[in-house]
Order: C-alpha cells, then structure tokens, then sequence
C-alpha cells in the first residue's frame, strides 16, 4: 500500500540520517557523562535523569566529606569555631552552585536532545515528500551520478545524497556540526531547510 511504502521510505531516509554522521560531518547524539539520552522519558520532572541525580548525590557526598574533613583539620589546629562555621557556611554555598550548575547543563543537553530529534524528523519527512512529489526513485542513483561536489558523490543513493547534501549544507551555513548547536542553531536550521530542498528539487528536475 502507499502508507506502507512511505513508511519504509521514511524508516531508509533516517537510517541514511544516522549513517550521514559517519561521514565526518563531525554530527553525533548529545552525550552526558559518556552516555546518550535516548529518551525524555529517562528525565525526572525537574529535568534532571536519574542516572544523572545519582551522580550529582555522589559529588554532594563527597563534597560534605572534604567539608567535614577540612573542618577537623581546622579543629586540631585550634582555629576558633566561628571560623569553622564561616569556612562551613562558604563550602556549602559553593556546594549549593556546583549542584545547580550540574543540573543546568543537565537540562541544557535534555533540550538540545529534543531539538535534534524534531530536527530529524523534520528532514525525514521532507526528504520523503520530496522524493514522493519528484517521483525519484529512493535506490536510485540519479544524484550522486550527477554531481561534481566529492562528499556527495560518495552516496550510496538518491536517499543518502539527499540526507547527506542537507547535513553538510546545514553544517557550512551555520560553521559548526549538529553537536555543538545551540537552540538558535535549530531554528536557523529550520528556516534553511526549505531552500535546500529547492536546491535538490531543482537538480532533480535538471537531470535528463
């Protein structure tokens, strides 16, 4: 049925997503700690994961026992106890910002994570529309066959040139990789987007 080979379209065109990225467009999911969000799911309400609280607990405990550690030495050397309670009070404050710069960043990367996933969705969709209106064929290998630009001749298909030549079109207009894009990055991303497939619907229409 049509649904079904849009679907399948659609599941190829994000597999050639993914596989864009190792192409050295230096474009990768957003990592916390060596690991990838997968979901939002994983986040707490406050927007802090629970892998990643348990992490911040370790740092608070370990922080309270250099604190306490430090206030004993303080102790031994008979420093007078308002000093300690000062010295006390100035690590935890000190304490109480490292927490909340954790968390920040934390919810910084959960954002970008949601960002880059409508940003794939939004190029899996087009490209499957553009391919559909054109009625190129997605195996076919029309476009890379007919391009000078070394990168894109590289691609397996008309799918991957499609995914590939919006990646690095993306990437030479906004002078940095999906990895380090910031929330302006996204939405500059979006408001190109329709241009570059003009750019691609136009080559398609050029090629005898």
């Amino acid at each position: 049925t049509g649904e079904k080979k849009k679907a399948e379209r659609k599941q190829r065109i994000g597999v050639a997503y993914e596989e864009s990225f190792d192409k050295n467009i230096d474009i990768g999911e957003v990592s916390v700690g060596g690991e990838v969000i997968q979901t939002t799911k994983e986040f707490l309400g406050d927007g802090v994961g629970r892998k990643y609280s348990i992490e911040i607990e370790k740092s608070i405990t370990s922080f309270n026992e250099e604190i306490e550690d430090q206030a004993e030495k303080m102790r031994k050397a008979n420093v007078a106890e308002r000093h300690i309670k000062e010295f006390i009070e100035k690590r935890k404050q000190e304490l109480d910002q490292f927490v909340n710069d954790k968390k920040e960043r934390r919810r910084a990367d959960l954002i970008r994570e949601e960002l880059h996933a409508v940003h794939k969705q939004r190029i899996i969709d087009s490209v499957e529309s553009l391919l559909e209106e054109t009625k190129t064929d997605p195996q076919g290998k029309e476009l890379p066959n007919n391009t000078s630009n070394r990168f894109l001749m590289n691609a397996k298909d008309n799918i991957a040139y499609c995914v590939m030549s919006i990646n690095f079109n993306l990437k030479q207009r906004l002078k940095r990789g999906i990895d380090e894009w910031e929330t302006y990055d996204f939405e500059q991303a979006e408001k190109l987007l329709p241009t570059l497939l003009e750019k691609i619907k136009s080559k398609i229409e050029g090629i005898d």
